[in-house]
């Protein structure tokens, strides 16, 4: 990576947060591990991540009733 690269942040809460390079790359942060992904990929984690998410919530759900 270039250390000449301008980050943008994007979205923070916590330890996490998401910021937009200039050169395209999507920089993914989780504590101490950033993952630098193409926009494509980052989309289709987010895809994923919510899909999770949505399959939590359900088994949830269905163990409170």
């Amino acid at each position: 990576m270039d250390s000449k690269c301008e980050k943008r942040m994007l979205a923070a809460h916590g330890p996490f947060k998401v910021q937009m390079c200039d050169c395209g790359a999507v920089h993914l942060t989780a504590g101490f591990v950033t993952l630098r992904l193409e926009p494509s990929a980052y989309r289709e984690l987010a895809a994923v991540v919510n899909e999770g998410l949505l399959g939590l919530t359900e088994q949830i759900a269905r163990a409170l009733n």
